[in-house]
C-alpha cells in the first residue's frame, strides 16, 4: 500500500508540475508553486525530488516512457510508413494538446546531478533506438527518404517535440496543428 501512495504522490508531484511548466514556465516555476498546488510540504516533496531540475527530468522520463508505449501500441499491420506517420500524429496531438506531453529540452538546466542525467539519457537513448528502429523500417520500405540516416530523422521528430516556439506559434495563429504536422513529415517521407 506504502508503495502505491509514494507512486501515487510522485505522479502528483509530475502532474503539478507539468500544468506549472505549461503556465509559468521553467524559470518561472518554483518548488514552492509545486507544493502550493498539490498540499504537500517542502520536506515531503524532497523525499521524491532533490531539485526543481530532478523533477523536470522526471517529467521528461515518464514523457519518453508514456510516446515508447504509444509507439508499441501502433497497428503491425501497417507498413513502416504510415506506422511511423501514425506516430508523428499521435505525438504532434499529445504535444500541442493542453497537458502538452513533451520532451523538454534541458540542454540549458546545467544543474543537474550524475543520477538524474544518467536516467535521462538512458530514457533518451531507449526511446531513440526504438525511433530509429521504426524509421529503419520505413526507409527499408521506400517510404522515406533514406539519404539520410535514421537517427538524423530522430532528431528532426524530436525536435518538433522539443522545441516550446511551438508553442508561441500555435498560439499566435501563426501556424495550426495541421501545418506542423505536414511540416514534419514532408522532411521525413518521400510523397
Amino acid at each position: 500500500m506504502k508503495e502505491r501512495q509514494w507512486e501515487l504522490r510522485e505522479n502528483a508531484i509530475l502532474d503539478a508540475a507539468t500544468e506549472l511548466l505549461n503556465t509559468k514556465g521553467f524559470n518561472s516555476m518554483t518548488l514552492e508553486d509545486i507544493t502550493e498546488a498539490i498540499g504537500i510540504s517542502r520536506p515531503t516533496l524532497y523525499l521524491h525530488f532533490k531539485s526543481k531540475e530532478d523533477v523536470v527530468a522526471n517529467i521528461v522520463i515518464r514523457n519518453l516512457c508514456d510516446f515508447g508505449e504509444m509507439m508499441a501500441q501502433l497497428d503491425p499491420n501497417l507498413s513502416p510508413g504510415n506506422r511511423l506517420r501514425a506516430f508523428m500524429h499521435m505525438v504532434i496531438e499529445r504535444r500541442l494538446s493542453k497537458s502538452k506531453l513533451a520532451m523538454y529540452d534541458l540542454t540549458r538546466i546545467k544543474m543537474m546531478h550524475g543520477h538524474e542525467m544518467s536516467a535521462l539519457r538512458n530514457a533518451e537513448c531507449k526511446f531513440s533506438e526504438s525511433l530509429a528502429g521504426l524509421v529503419r523500417e520505413a526507409q527499408a520500405s521506400g517510404e522515406v527518404w533514406d539519404g539520410v540516416s535514421a537517427e538524423m530523422l530522430v532528431v528532426i521528430v524530436s525536435g518538433f517535440v522539443k522545441n516550446l516556439e511551438i508553442d508561441t506559434l500555435v498560439a499566435e495563429g501563426k501556424m495550426t496543428k495541421e501545418e506542423i504536422e505536414q511540416a514534419a513529415l514532408r522532411l521525413i517521407f518521400r510523397d
